[in-house]
Order: C-alpha cells, then sequence, then structure tokens
C-alpha cells in the first residue's frame, strides 16, 4: 500500500494529546462527538474529535475504533484534566518485538556490537516519574540495578518536617494528634531521640485517576453500604417514634427527639454522597547516626511498627507500594536534612514509565520485550507537578538540569513542550543551556504534535539550540502490529499529526524521526500492566535509547566523541524521508560517520548561528521566507555570523588554536522541485574561515516569480563542509512564497496533506474558510489546520483547526488573521480509506473595524462604541454583549526575600533565591476562581524568572489550590469567606525579585451564569429602555457601519464589586450560523464607588434621639481608663486578679459594658482547667444574673413587641439602650447554657459525650447524686454553692427557653449554643447539624472552629455513623495544619 493510505490514527484533531509531553492516546466515541475547539498550547490541547475509521484485521487483538472502548484506566479518558495519556483500545494479544518498536538500522547494529545495549550509559528520563516497580526497571543486562535514583523535582511530594521532637517512653504525639509508637519502629537506632514531624494528606500523592479508581473500587461501595445501612436504621426508628409518640406530646423532650431522629434522617440523606478527602499521615524522619531515615504512617494509628522506614532511594533502593490498601501506587523518599524535608516520589502519570520502558527497559526472562537500550542504568526525574494536573514548571525543570550535571548524566530523554511566544530564550531555557555547556550531555526532546501545519514545533524540543527534536515515524506493520488492522505503509512516514519545522526563527524544529508508538510497561495503579501510546513523546525515548546504544560502543572503543559530534553524526547520516528535511534515525550509519570522521574532532557543544536582514528587528536562526512582502522588496541581503561554543572544559589554549577551513554550498530538496533554479537565485561565498569568536559573510537572494508559486516551496540548509566532506555546521532555510489565489480544487485522501499559503490582504483581518465536497455514504471526515505565523507569538494564538464529517456539502468557519501575513490551510482526511474526496477549498476576507477590546466604565450613564464591515456581501448582523467574568485586584500584605536551600545551589555556584508575596482575598459568593501575576503568568519556558508558582489557602493553612503558567488551565473552587494566596517567584538576582515586591495579583471570578447587557442603537432609547430601540438581527450591508450603545449593569447583579474591579465578557456582532464564531472581548472597568441608595421611592425623615450632654475632660478621662481595664480583664488568667481589676474599673453607675466583660472571663474560668473553677462558677452566676436583673428581659421583650419602634422621639431615644440589652442578654443566656451544658456533660459517661469536650474538664468532677443533684464539696476550706443542691440539668433547660425568646433556633447566634444544649441532652443528630452550620458561617467569616471541627467527628461516632465520622476526622486534618504546604 502506498504512503497516502497510512493510518491517520492519533491525528491531533481527532486525539487525546499527552498535555505537554505530546503522547496521543485514541479516545472514545463519546468523545469524538465533542465539538472541535482551538488548541490553547503545544501538547496541552482538549480533544479535537475526529472519527478514525480503518479496515481491522481477524483475531483477537481486532479492534473498531469506531466503537466505543471500555477504559478502566485511573487517569480516564481527559488527559488534559489528568495530566497524562490515556488508551482506551483493549488489546490482549501479545506483541512481543514490536511492544516498542525498533528500527532496523539498530538491530543490525545490536547483532554486530552485542554488548552495545546501552551498558555503561545513564539515560535520565524528565517526565511524570518512573515506578520502581516495573518490571522492566529491575536490574540492566549485566545484572546491576536499573533504576538507580528516583527524584521528584516539582515539590509536590515535599513535607515540612520543621517541628522538632523528642521521643518520652517510645513515643511523640504526631502533628495530627495521634500518639506514635515509635519504639515500635522495625530496627530503630536514634541515639539522639530526636525526631522531625511533618503531616502528608495521601490523595496529594494520588494523580486524578488514581483517586477516581479507589473511589469506584474502595470508597463508593463502602460508603453507599454503609450510609444507606444508617439511613434504613434512621427512618425504622422515625417511624418507630412515630407510630409511639403520634403528632402531638405534653413531654419537650418527646418533641426534641423526634426533631433528633428527623434530624439524623435528613443529615444522612444529605451526605450519602459526601466525598472522603482520604486520609491523612504523619511523617517521621531522624538520624540513625550514620544516615537520615523516614518513615509514613499509613496505619493512621500511630501503629509504627507496619510501616517500613526507608531511607533515600539513591542511597538505598528502598520503596514501598501501597499507601492504602489496594491503591498500588509506589512511593520512595529523598531527604533534605539541610531544609528539614522529605520529599515523597511517586509517578504523578504514567507517561514517564511508557517512556522509560521504550528507552531502556530490560526483560531478562522475554528479551524480545526489551526497551531499545535494556544495560542502560535510568534515573527518573519528575518535572510533572502533582498538583497542576502534571504540568511541568520552571522550578521542577531548573532542578532537573542541575541534578542531570551532578550525576553526569549521558542522554536525557524530556517528552514534554509548550508552545512560546519567544524562541530560544528564558531563564528555564538558559539553564538548559548552562547543562549542554558542560560538553558531556545528550539532550532529546519531542518536537511536539501539533502538525501538519509548518513551524508547529513546541519549546524545547523544536526550539531551543542544542537540543534534538524528534519527529514521529509510522513503520511499515506498525498498524496491524499495534493497533490491528489488516493495512498497513510499505515505507516509514511520519505521523501526521507530527510537528513540522522550520521553527519560528527559521531553525530545523526537528532534528530526526523515530518510531512514534509503543505498547509498553506502567504503573500497576493505572490498573493495567502496559499501555499503548502514540505521539513524539514515544518517539523522543525511542532515539534516546538508540542513541544510548551508539554511546555505549563508542565507550567501549574508548573513543570520546563530543555531544556537537555526535548530533551531527545522527542528522547527516538519517535515512531521507519523502516531504521532510529531516532523516529517519540510522545508528549504524552513525557509527560509520563517526569512525570515518575520527582523526578530526570537533570539540563543540554547539555552533551559534545568527542571521540578519536589513529592517527586520531581531535575529534568526535561519533563512524563512513566508510572506508576501518578503518576496515584493528585491533581492534580501542576510548579515550571518557564526560562533563555535566550546564546552566548559575547554582551555584557552584549545580556543585560541581553533581553525576550520570550511567550504560552503547549498543542500537541500531544490533538486526534486521543478524550476526553483529559476525562482530563486542565491550568492552564498564559496569558503569560510571559522575561528573562535564570531565570524560573518553575508547570502543575497533574489526571487524571480513564477506563475504557480505552490511549485517552488523548498527547504534546504547552507552548509559548511570541512576538508574531509563532513558538514560541520548548516543554515536551514524555507523559501515559502504565498498565493494571491483564493480558492482552490483538491482531491483528499488520507494521509497526504493539501498546503496552501495565501496571502492575506493588507486591508482584510478576518478570514472565512470555506470547504465544500459531495456527500458520501460512507460518511469521510476532512481535517481542516490553519495557522499564521506571527512573530513573538505562539502558533495557538493564530489557529484554526476544525474536524468535521462529509454529510453536509458545505462548512464554514471564521479565523481571525493578521493583515499582509501569510495564512496556510491544511487539508486531508481522517480515514484510512482507499478513497478520494473531492473537495473545494475557498477562502474569502473581509475587514472587521472595531476596537480589538471594547472598554466600558461603570462612570458613564451610557456606553458606546461601533462596528463596521468592509466586505462584497452583506452580514447577518445581531450584536449582543455578555459578560462571564469578575477580576478583582490585590496587593500583597506580606513578602519575604531570602535563598533557597542545597537542592537549589546550582552547579555553577549560582544560588536561586525566592521571594514569596502573600495576598489576603474575599470570596463574597461560591465560586470558581483563576489567578496570576500580571505578565508572568502567561510564560513558562521564555519566562524571565525561573517560576512563578501559586497556592490558594483557608485561614486554617489548608491547601485549596495551586495555579502557574497560564493560569486558564487551573481552575478552584472556593466557598465564601477569607483566604489567603501565597505567590513564590523564583530567580538567582535578588535585585530582579525586589523588584516584584509591589505585584498586583488578579483574581477572576468566573460568572455562575453571564450577564446579559441589552444593545440599543441610540442614546434615546436606551435612556428610554425603549425595546423598539434595541439592536435586532438584520442584514448589514457592505461597507456599513453600526453605532452600539450598551446599557450599564446594575450593581445588585454584580454582587456589589469595590472600586477598581474589572468585569469581562464578549461582544458577538454576528447571527445565524456564525453566531459565536467571532467574539471581541469587552472590559468593564468599575470605577464608581458602592452606592448607598434609599430603599424607598421618596426621601424620608428619620426620627433622632436627643443628643447627650457633653463630658467634662476628667469624666472622658475616667472613661478612658476604664475602657482599657475592660480590655484586660478579658485577657487575664486568675481569678483574683480579674476581680480586683474589675473593684477598680466599678464606678457608681452600672456599666453595661465593664460587667459583660467581667461576665464573660468568668465564664472562661469557670469552664477552665484551673483550681479556682468552682469559686468562678459561683461568681458567674453572680454576676450572669446581675446583669440580667438590670437589662430587664421582660421589658426588653416588651419594647421589642413594640409594632413600631420609631413612632415617637421617645421610643426612638430608646432603640440603641434596648438593642444593648437584648445583645447583653443573648450573650449572657449564651454563656449560661455553654456553662450549664458543660456541667451536665460532666456528669455523663466518658462513652457518651464527646472527647472534645471531655479534653476541656477537669476531671474528677464535683459528685452528683442519681438524679443529677450535686453533693456539696470543699474548695480552699470554704464550701461551694453546690451546698444549695444545684441541678445543672435543670438549670441548662431554664436557661435555654429563656434564650429562645430572643432569638430564633435558625438564627447563626443559636448553632452553638443549641448544638452544646443537644450534647448535654444526647441529641445527637442535632447537635451535629447545628455545629455543621456554625463551622460554615465562622468558616465564611474568616475564623478557624477548630474545636467544633474535631467535635463533629466524635458526634458522628456517638451516632454510630463510622463512616462520617472517619470522613469528618479526615476534613479535620485537612482543614486544621500546622504548617502551610510548601512550594
Amino acid at each position: 500500500m502506498y504512503y497516502e493510505h497510512f493510518l491517520y490514527l492519533a491525528y491531533r484533531f481527532g486525539c487525546l494529546v499527552f498535555r505537554r509531553g505530546h503522547a496521543i492516546a485514541p479516545e472514545t466515541s463519546k468523545l469524538f462527538l465533542q465539538s472541535s475547539t482551538p488548541s490553547t498550547g503545544l501538547g496541552y490541547f482538549s480533544c479535537k474529535t475526529v472519527f478514525l475509521r480503518m479496515l481491522t484485521s481477524k483475531g483477537p487483538a481486532t479492534v473498531d475504533p469506531n466503537v466505543a472502548q471500555t477504559s478502566t484506566t485511573p487517569e480516564g479518558n481527559v488527559p488534559c484534566e489528568n495530566g497524562m495519556s490515556t488508551d482506551i483500545w483493549s488489546i490482549t494479544r501479545p506483541f512481543d518485538s514490536v511492544m516498542t518498536p525498533k528500527l532496523e538500522s539498530l538491530g543490525d547494529f545490536l547483532q554486530k556490537y552485542p554488548n552495545s545495549d546501552g551498558r555503561g550509559i545513564k539515560i535520565a528520563i524528565l517526565d511524570t516519574g518512573v515506578d520502581p516497580k516495573l518490571e522492566g526497571m529491575q536490574v540492566t543486562t549485566t545484572g546491576e540495578p536499573k533504576l538507580v535514583n528516583i527524584f521528584d523535582c516539582s515539590g509536590a511530594g515535599d513535607v515540612d518536617c520543621s517541628h522538632q521532637v523528642t521521643s518520652k517512653d517510645g513515643k511523640v504525639v504526631g502533628l495530627t494528634g495521634r500518639t506514635l509508637n515509635v519504639a515500635a519502629i522495625k530496627n530503630l537506632n536514634n541515639p539522639s531521640g530526636k525526631f522531625y514531624l511533618g503531616v502528608k494528606p495521601i490523595h496529594e500523592l494520588y494523580v486524578k485517576g488514581l483517586k477516581a479508581a479507589m473511589d469506584k473500587e474502595r470508597h463508593t461501595p463502602n460508603w453507599e453500604s454503609s450510609s444507606n445501612l444508617a439511613l434504613a436504621n434512621a427512618r425504622r426508628a422515625l417511624e418507630e417514634h412515630e407510630k409511639e409518640i403520634g403528632g402531638k406530646a405534653s413531654d419537650r423532650k418527646e418533641r426534641l427527639k423526634r426533631e433528633d431522629l428527623a434530624c439524623r434522617v435528613d443529615f444522612l440523606k444529605d451526605n450519602i454522597k459526601k466525598e472522603d478527602k482520604g486520609p491523612v499521615a504523619d511523617v517521621l524522619m531522624w538520624n540513625d547516626g550514620k544516615s537520615w531515615k523516614a518513615l509514613l504512617d499509613t496505619s493512621f494509628r500511630g501503629k509504627l511498627g507496619m510501616c517500613r522506614p526507608m531511607g533515600p532511594y539513591g542511597e538505598t533502593y528502598e520503596f514501598t507500594e501501597g499507601t492504602i490498601d489496594g491503591d498500588q501506587l509506589t512511593y520512595a523518599f529523598n531527604i533534605y536534612p539541610d531544609e528539614k524535608k522529605l520529599e515523597i516520589v511517586t509517578a504523578c502519570g504514567s507517561h514517564g514509565s511508557h517512556v522509560a520502558s521504550i528507552a531502556a527497559a530490560n526483560y531478562p526472562k522475554n528479551p524480545d520485550l526489551n526497551g531499545l537500550a535494556p544495560g542502560a542504568k535510568v534515573i527518573s526525574i519528575c518535572i510533572g507537578d502533582a498538583r497542576l494536573n502534571a504540568t511541568e514548571t520552571g522550578t521542577a525543570l531548573t532542578r532537573a538540569f542541575k541534578l542531570c550535571r551532578d550525576l553526569d548524566v549521558d542522554v536525557i530523554n524530556m517528552s514534554y513542550g509548550e508552545g512560546v511566544d519567544f524562541t530560544d530564550t528564558g531563564r528555564v531555557i538558559d539553564e538548559l543551556k548552562k547543562l549542554l555547556e558542560g560538553g558531556k550531555t545528550l539532550f532529546f526532546s519531542s518536537a511536539g504534535n501539533n502538525g501538519p501545519a509548518l513551524s508547529s514545533v513546541g519549546c524545547p524540543g523544536g526550539t531551543t539550540s542544542g537540543v534534538i527534536g524528534v519527529g514521529a515515524l509510522l513503520l511499515p506493520n506498525q498498524l496491524s502490529q499495534l493497533y490491528g488492522t489488516a493495512m498497513n505503509v510499505n515505507k516509514p512516514a511520519p505521523f501526521l499529526w507530527s510537528s513540522c519545522g522550520p521553527s519560528a526563527d527559521g531553525a530545523d524544529g526537528v532534528s530526526i524521526y523515530a518510531p512514534g508508538a509503543a505498547f509498553a510497561e506502567v504503573p500497576k495503579y493505572t490498573r493495567k500492566c502496559n499501555q499503548l501510546m502514540n505521539g513524539t513523546s514515544m518517539s523522543s525515548p525511542n532515539a534516546a535509547g538508540a542513541v544510548a546504544c551508539l554511546l555505549s560502543k563508542l565507550k567501549e572503543d574508548k573513543k570520546n566523541y563530543s555531544p556537537y559530534e555526535i548530533r551531527l553524526a545522527l542528522e547527516q547520516s538519517a535515512a531521507p524521508l519523502n516531504g521532510c528535511l529531516a532523516g529517519m534515525l540510522k545508528i549504524s550509519d552513525a557509527y560509520d560517520f563517526l569512525s570515518n570522521f575520527e582523526a578530526k574532532k570537533l570539540n563543540l557543544f554547539d555552533v551559534k548561528v545568527s542571521c540578519r536582514r536589513w529592517g527586520v528587528p531581531g535575529s534568526f536562526r535561519g533563512i524563512y521566507l513566508r510572506d508576501l512582502a518578503d518576496f515584493s522588496n528585491g533581492p534580501l541581503k542576510y548579515a550571518i555570523t557564526v560562533e563555535p561554543l566550546f564546552p566548559k572544559t575547554a582551555n584557552v589554549i584549545e580556543k585560541t588554536n581553533f581553525l576550520e577551513r570550511l567550504t560552503l554550498e547549498r543542500i537541500g530538496g531544490d533538486e526534486s522541485v521543478p524550476h526553483c533554479s529559476k525562482a530563486i537565485s542565491w550568492q552564498i561565498p564559496e569558503v569560510l574561515n571559522l575561528t573562535s569568536g564570531e565570524c560573518a559573510f553575508s547570502v543575497l537572494l533574489e526571487y524571480n516569480g513564477m506563475e504557480d508559486p505552490q511549485k517552488q516551496h523548498t527547504r534546504g540548509w547552507i552548509a559548511a563542509r570541512d576538508h574531509a566532506g563532513r558538514i560541520v555546521f548548516r543554515i536551514p532555510y524555507a523559501i515559502l512564497p504565498p498565493r494571491k489565489e483564493t480558492e482552490f480544487e483538491m482531491e483528499l485522501s488520507a494521509g497526504v496533506v493539501e498546503r496552501r499559503l495565501i496571502h492575506v490582504p493588507e486591508d482584510k483581518n478576518i478570514a472565512c474558510v470555506q470547504v465544500s465536497s459531495p456527500p458520501l455514504a460512507t460518511n469521510e471526515r476532512i481535517v481542516l489546520h490553519g495557522v499564521q505565523n506571527i512573530p513573538d507569538h505562539a502558533m495557538r494564538s493564530h489557529e484554526l483547526s476544525k474536524s468535521f464529517a462529509s454529510e453536509k456539502e458545505t462548512r464554514a468557519f471564521l479565523m481571525k488573521v493578521v493583515p499582509g501575513r501569510s495564512l496556510e490551510m491544511c487539508a486531508t482526511l481522517a480515514t484510512l480509506s482507499y478513497k478520494q474526496l473531492k473537495a473545494k477549498l475557498n477562502v474569502s476576507f473581509f475587514n472587521l473595524l472595531h476596537d480589538a477590546v471594547v472598554h466600558l466604565t461603570t462612570a458613564s450613564v451610557s456606553n458606546r462604541f461601533f462596528f463596521e464591515t468592509i466586505s462584497d456581501l452583506p452580514i447577518e448582523f445581531e450584536p449582543s454583549v455578555s459578560f462571564k467574568s469578575i477580576s478583582t485586584f490585590y496587593k500583597p500584605t506580606e513578602i519575604k526575600l531570602e535563598p533557597l536551600g542545597n537542592r537549589d545551589l546550582f552547579f555553577d555556584g549560582i544560588q536561586i533565591n525566592k521571594i514569596v508575596l502573600t495576598y489576603k482575598v474575599t470570596v463574597t459568593k461560591n465560586s470558581e476562581f483563576q489567578f496570576e501575576l500580571g505578565g508572568l503568568s502567561e510564560y513558562l519556558y521564555e519566562s524571565p524568572y525561573d517560576d512563578i508558582f501559586v497556592q490558594v489557602f483557608s485561614n486554617s493553612k489548608e491547601y485549596l489550590g495551586g495555579t502557574s503558567s497560564f493560569r486558564d488551565r487551573y481552575t478552584i473552587k472556593l466557598e465564601k469567606g477569607e483566604y489567603k494566596v501565597m505567590v513564590q517567584v523564583r530567580h538567582p538576582e535578588e535585585s530582579a525579585l525586589e523588584k516584584l515586591k509591589d505585584a498586583t495579583l488578579t483574581m477572576y471570578q468566573k460568572l455562575g451564569t453571564p450577564i446579559s447587557s441589552d444593545c440599543f442603537k441610540s442614546a434615546a432609547a436606551l435612556a428610554k429602555g425603549d425595546s423598539k430601540g434595541k439592536w435586532e438581527k438584520m442584514m448589514l450591508a457592505p461597507s456599513q457601519r453600526a453605532t452600539i450603545f450598551v446599557q450599564n449593569i446594575p450593581e445588585e447583579k454584580l454582587g456589589k464589586p469595590p472600586a477598581g474591579t474589572i468585569v469581562r465578557g464578549v461582544f458577538t456582532p454576528f447571527g445565524g450560523e456564525w453566531k459565536d464564531k467571532y467574539q471581541v472581548p469587552v472590559v468593564l472597568h468599575v470605577v464608581t464607588p458602592e452606592s448607598k441608595r434609599q430603599s424607598k421611592a421618596l426621601s424620608m425623615v428619620e426620627l433622632e434621639a436627643p443628643k447627650k450632654e457633653k463630658l467634662t475632660p476628667e469624666q472622658e478621662l475616667t472613661n478612658a481608663l476604664r475602657d482599657v481595664k475592660i480590655k484586660h480583664i478579658e485577657k487575664m488568667e486568675k481569678l483574683e486578679e480579674v476581680q480586683k481589676l474589675h473593684a477598680e474599673a466599678v464606678t457608681e453607675v452600672f456599666h453595661l459594658p465593664l460587667e459583660m466583660a467581667f461576665v464573660r472571663r468568668l465564664a472562661a474560668l469557670a469552664n477552665g482547667k484551673n483550681g479556682s473553677k468552682e469559686a468562678a462558677h459561683d461568681l458567674f452566676l453572680e454576676k450572669a444574673n446581675l446583669v440580667l436583673e438590670n437589662c430587664n428581659p421582660d421589658k426588653v421583650l416588651a419594647f421589642m413587641g413594640t409594632l413600631n419602634q420609631e413612632a415617637s422621639v421617645e421610643l426612638a431615644s430608646k432603640k440603641e439602650e434596648f438593642d444593648q440589652k437584648k445583645e447583653a442578654i443573648i450573650e449572657v443566656l449564651t454563656l449560661k447554657v455553654a456553662h450549664f451544658a458543660q456541667m451536665r456533660i460532666a456528669k455523663l459517661e466518658k462513652s457518651r459525650a464527646p472527647a472534645t469536650f471531655w479534653e476541656q474538664l477537669n476531671k474528677p468532677e464535683t459528685p452528683v447524686t442519681a438524679d443529677g443533684t450535686t453533693i456539696p464539696v470543699e474548695v480552699n476550706g470554704q464550701t461551694s454553692s453546690t451546698d444549695k443542691a444545684f441541678n445543672p440539668a435543670t438549670a441548662l433547660e431554664d436557661a435555654f427557653v429563656e434564650l429562645q425568646k430572643f432569638v430564633n433556633l435558625d438564627d447563626a447566634k443559636m448553632h452553638l449554643p443549641y448544638a452544646k444544649y443537644a450534647i448535654a441532652n444526647e441529641y445527637h443528630a442535632i447537635a451535629i447539624k447545628s455545629l455543621e452550620k456554625y463551622t460554615n458561617e465562622t468558616r465564611a467569616a474568616g475564623k478557624i472552629p477548630e474545636l467544633e471541627e474535631r467535635t463533629l467527628s466524635e458526634l458522628a461516632n456517638l451516632c454510630g455513623w463510622d463512616h462520617l465520622s472517619t470522613a469528618f476526622k479526615n476534613d479535620y486534618l485537612h482543614k486544621v495544619r500546622q504548617n502551610y504546604r510548601p512550594f
């Protein structure tokens, strides 16, 4: 079968792409039916929808991709959520040697040199982490350990263990509050007795897919069973009580019992789907006198004898499988004593294990399953951050580069990447280049899955000098062997989704091609052992493993070649591929190439090429012409400078004596393209003497023009050869003249890309792309990819990607374009079929005139803007404006700048510093939020700073979510309340960080429902609210202008945002089939403060109380002194001191604030654990009654019952007084209820009350008789008031009944008293309901109800709901933490 019939299997628009790593996995038909959305970044896209159709082979491996397949992988089917690629293909037949496809060249090489299988070579896998339990990661072919070290550079697994304790009697109290039996630790040796403690929520180690799997397999069945059983029992108890008592009862206890039973039913129903946040484990670190050890308490009970202590993996090779029974999650440790941090290392995705297995897996019992370099050793470095769904971060990347240098790694594979605005620059790229300057390491990276358009490569694989970018190759027979089809290709060819060069600045983009699919081993927590993945993520480790074998042979031969020489050998020995500038990797030929040039060594790590053109800003790494202006201004002159870059190991003499006499020639694809020699003329120097430092020459080229520019597209190099014929460096060129025609006839077939470069007129900014084809019974799918290459913009910013069925004759799409720039349109079929489809591509351009962003303001009564169309056709005009989010801005309240630890002390002696900015933000409504630091959050690789990381915490230090670069990828759900947002930025220079001390944080709040604003034709219509004056659907004739007047949004709809807030939305001009296909950003600036409008239509006169007499200076001084004493009363710990200060503050007049402060302090002392508890009790009752007596509750109730409290001046003057008295009465009664409830609980058996209440009691307590009456006792030689036969149960009942006269049970003030009352009377369900309301409201107010959170778990346990008790306990441990989660 010919090339055009190969499977367009994992085309980017129709398959899932690994978020940054470019691994594509097939998708279910359900997701294929989703609408196609533009991509948002290289290797990080939402699902593009394409049906894959192919002929299938017979046998058990047959798969029909049009039928939805069942996936049990925990990662699920959406890698943009879970941070890894997934696969729904269920293939049961073993593949033997085709599981990891190998090029014939490598097979020949290994057959000739069987010991050159990677032995002696270290491969670093920079990815999601490698599972140390993988069968293929145990030993090398020589029996040595395979996986020699593992790291998590992201910080997601870090645990702060700065809390130091000393064991006593073989035990310590952990940060969870559990008693930890350290004496039971196996083989414990801790001479100092010191332990360093931390905590780690287990679900923080889980990827989303694993959590979903554990919920499905373990949590959900157990939870639903327990919940349903508890609910059935509660309903039976309620029904029995209804039968026994009926609807009326004379005993108040029966009413409360009924309410408690009803609360049980309601609460269980409300929590039947409650999410369990998962257990929280204590963490311990200690030094055994020789090395550091650590332990994770996975017993969750302090039984440390059940847990395995481990040292750093690189020293001990120790790891443990399973944090909870059944999760199969493997973890290991790294310990950083200087930072008092433990690094828990897990695989945050299956991708890294799959990649490592391709590169170097070794199966001694079944060598046919081996990876490319089974003899190589592997170092796993996790750069994917589990907090960010496995996105890479600047912190992880720079730490990874440091580790590779420190560990003397030979080969690096990084199957990650992003689209970038700026190529070959940024702090991360700077550190990568420093690594390559070491002159010992080869760096392989995936080119990306953004094809088939040109310049679709990502960073670092396709945009960074010195990095070998690898494209994905489809081999003959691979379709039938891996995908179970009956069809194959007859020669190697690139997958069409494989990204193409050149890079935006003219560099090659793709260096070599290697097989881009494999069936390889993955972690067991994915609920499978092997998985099929395809993408450049797979081709890159294939190349890295193959080259490891080459290096192994060179080491065996004791031949020392620089990485640059090896890269030249790989590129120049590669086998040509049809339509590609880069070739297919051939290891045998690369070895021969190196052998042929052994006598002439090049001790370089790169040659820097800079091409400058007159009038064009910036420098480029190649000659890249694709816009009409490039071909319209006569001859083009390029000033080219070339500089050899020496490794750090090169000495001065070596650099001084460097001289290469080179001949320059043009090579590449021109020979196969008709008439190119006539279309373009070149003037290139013949000779170049290359020395250390910059060497310059010029190139002149002239485009002569042809009738069909499409036939003149050509790519090649200006190559510099030495006297032996080896190319020392080459300068890429791409000459791609665009067409002015906009209508094309095409014959589409699977696997063949029809590419057209079209000139966008200088006065047009919108492209309407129409594809017409006759409908076919087979319903083929057409894939359309349109891209503009705009300087300093990532491809995703000017991209159109669509997939659609051919069932309709014509499809139309709109795309914003930049005038004067070429638009590349690619079309092909996404099916495997012998059929061809005739189609017509028509691209029409028109101009829409409007502001790039429409700015509105609340300071204007009406806002107006215009919209104008310049086209040859009328347009259906139906304007609308809707707002979708609110942006609020914050300044930092805390700033901390300091150096980081040894992990961030880099190999060149550079110390990385950090600045942590803390922002206090307020959330007024439950919603979804995003956060960014403007000017930084939109960059990653090209960022001027090492990294930016945002973490959101509650006031009790609970971690709620994180974001980093590309804030639109991460959404955090927050409830109403106060939060701390902490932002860490890293950079080696303190001065760069100091500039951020006043950086503004932007918080984006998603509106639950978009808010629409009416569009009017005139200001008069807007002022009147005339519905007839609104814009309605109409046909707008060519070259017409429409003015739109927009009504302001009422404050109530926006939640009354503060001045300075920005409301963001979109203006949609079109109706009909173009509706929502073209939108203009709208920004509403809230510049006016919140208004204080009267609720009534007419202004009213408010009665004012008579003004009080002015105080004398002496009276003011007396009152001021009294107020100071009032503040100190509530801080004192001893009863005698409180009484003394109160006595000093008392005046002749009863002062309510003073007496209330006294009563509050007495209540605290009466409920405390001090020796004056009984005396404080007596005094509390006395003073509480005194306050009630002076406030006169009956009079207050009478006043409250007055229908109109402002009927007269006299009533109005008393309102403030009675309001104060009412609040005092409520508070005193609340204190009495709490105190009497505490006393009542003290008389209960310990098993009948929450342990948190018992912890506050000073047991043994006052003795009690059978009827609840206390027995007199002596306190300090005096008999307490208990000799009055005080009954706390009766007192509690009286106080609570009195309190209900002033406050309804549903009032927020009653939640806590009602809960305490219910606990004292053993109505535990009522208590849970009231306490839950109280904790939610308290947290919303920015306070931490720590005691009450703990009580919820204990109350659930008293109700017999063990599953809810555990969930509440886990909630508490998550919500209340000792330390913030580390960055």
